[in-house]
């Protein structure tokens, strides 16, 4: 009898180990289903900080030792002020920017020569099936763990916008849960873990007429009524219909190659 009370003390405790182990801070992602390629996105998926507006996101390493991210998060940024954190907690700052804004693209160059330790790669493939599993890491506004979040979703079509009268911009549609803050993060492809596209934002919408009132009253309006429309601001990047845009592949592959960069 107390050989048995033995066996089952012992079986207990090994099984608090194991219970212990899953609850550490050190995260260690599955590298299998939608978490495939988990391992090396929570190493090269970092958060991007431009402090004088305010604003953070997400960027990946490129194997160029590149950093990619969305343009829109260093729009009036101030580069020197610039700072790109690693989930191990280093963090460089950055020397040369390159953008598109179309695109919505941006490359940077961080001072910290070999920053980028793990990077992800580009996929080949340009055209993908519709309802494909797709995954992406990254930062959403209102977390401050050090490593990167997981979310999963469905390549589920393409989106045009007309930029000027002779350029139109194509998007990947996804639908996931695409956060402010997740912009510039990486879409994977869950069969491969290569990168497909770069977020770009997510579907909120509002009038145009609005959206241009709500912008002009957050930069021109009184004390009180800057501080109205930064809530509403706020309250629609909350907003969450869980669809997403993201540039497509072959623009990013264009866009790297412009800058002499093979993708």
């Amino acid at each position: 009898m107390r050989l048995a009370n033995h066996s089952i003390v012992a079986t207990l405790m090994m099984l608090a180990a194991m219970l212990l182990g899953l609850f550490t801070t050190d995260v260690v992602a599955q590298s299998e289903y939608a978490g495939r390629g988990g391992t090396g996105a929570i190493n090269s998926v970092y958060r991007v900080l431009c402090p004088d507006q305010n604003r953070g996101g997400t960027a990946f390493g490129h194997k160029s030792g590149q950093i990619i991210t969305a343009e829109h998060l260093l729009r009036d940024c101030d580069v020197t002020k610039l700072r790109v954190i690693a989930p191990s907690g280093t963090s460089t700052g950055v020397s040369a920017v390159k953008v598109d804004a179309d695109l919505d693209i941006a490359l940077l160059t961080p001072t910290v020569n070999d920053f980028v330790k793990v990077p992800l790669d580009v996929i080949a493939e340009t055209s993908f099936t519709m309802g494909a599993q797709l995954s992406t890491w990254g930062f959403p506004e209102g977390y401050s763990g050090r490593n990167p979040l997981l979310s999963v979703g469905y390549l589920a079509g393409v989106d045009e916008r007309r930029i000027t009268p002779d350029v139109v911009v194509r998007k990947w549609v996804v639908n996931g849960a695409f956060n402010r803050g997740n912009s510039g993060g990486p879409v994977l492809e869950a069969r491969t873990a290569n990168v497909v596209g770069v977020i770009s934002s997510k579907l909120a919408p509002i009038p145009k007429e609005l959206e241009t009132r709500l912008e002009t009253l957050a930069k021109n309006g009184s004390g009180e009524a800057r501080t109205i429309a930064e809530i509403l601001q706020h309250l629609r990047s909350q907003t969450q219909l869980v669809i997403g845009f993201a540039t497509m592949t072959e623009d990013l592959r264009k866009f790297l190659n412009k800058n002499g960069i093979n993708p």
